[in-house]
C-alpha cells in the first residue's frame, strides 16, 4: 500500500448500541496489491450478479476487463478499504471532469455501520470538483446508499443503465490536501467530537 487516509467511527453492537471505535482507511492500491483488488472485485461482482444476472466464466471467475488499466492509465485510481487493518472493500475512481466512481464495494460484514460513508468522504476530499455516481436501475440499495452519503445537494437523472447523481465537492478549509489522492494519512475531528 503506497498511501493511506483514515477516519474513525463507532461500530454498532448487536443490541443496537455502540460498540468499540473503528478506523476506516482508504489506501491507494500499489501494483503489489493487484491480487487483493482482483479478489475483492470477484466478491463485488458476485454481489452485483443479483442485479446483472452475470455468470462466472469457464475458469470460475467473473473477471474485470479494466483491472490492468488501473495501474497503467493516469486517470484511473484503485483504492482498498480497510477497517482496523482488515480488508473491507475497494473503490475504483476515474479522475477528470467529472470524477467518476467506477466501482465501489464494501464487504457485507462492514455494511450499515458507517464504513462506506467514511470511505466515500475520504475519496470526495481527495478528489474535489465535479463528480458523477452511477447505479444500475435494479440496484435500489446502491441508489439509496449514494443518495444518503453525497454530502452536498445533487442533481439526479436517469441514463441508460439507471440513476446518476451529479454534484460538486470542494476542498475542506484548512485540510491539508496531498499532492495526489490519498497520499498521506489524515485524521480530522468534526464538531461533534468524533474523530474522522
Amino acid at each position: 500500500m503506497t498511501s493511506t487516509r483514515s477516519r474513525t467511527g463507532a461500530r454498532p453492537d448487536a443490541a443496537g448500541g455502540t460498540d468499540a471505535r473503528f478506523e476506516v482507511q482508504v489506501c491507494s492500491a500499489a501494483i503489489d496489491h493487484k491480487d487483493v483488488v482482483r479478489q475483492l472485485l470477484e466478491l463485488y461482482l458476485h454481489d452485483l450478479s443479483e442485479f446483472t444476472d452475470a455468470n462466472v466464466g469457464s475458469h470460475g471467475v467473473y473477471g474485470y476487463f479494466y483491472l490492468d488499466d488501473y495501474w497503467t492509465e493516469p486517470d484511473r485510481h484503485p483504492f482498498l478499504l480497510q477497517v482496523d487493518n482488515h480488508w473491507a472493500g475497494l473503490a475504483l475512481v476515474r479522475s477528470g471532469s467529472p470524477h467518476d466512481m467506477s466501482e465501489f464495494f464494501v464487504m457485507r460484514k462492514y455494511r450499515r455501520n458507517g464504513v462506506g460513508r467514511a470511505a466515500v468522504q475520504i475519496l470526495f476530499d481527495s478528489f474535489p470538483g465535479d463528480w458523477q455516481i452511477r447505479q444500475l436501475a435494479a440496484n435500489r440499495p446502491a441508489t439509496r446508499f449514494w443518495r444518503s452519503v453525497i454530502p452536498v445537494p445533487f442533481e439526479e437523472d436517469n441514463i441508460e443503465m439507471g440513476p446518476r447523481q451529479r454534484f460538486r465537492v470542494g476542498e475542506l478549509v484548512g485540510s491539508p490536501r496531498p499532492k495526489t489522492a490519498a497520499q498521506a494519512c489524515i485524521t480530522r475531528t468534526d464538531r461533534s467530537g468524533i474523530r474522522h
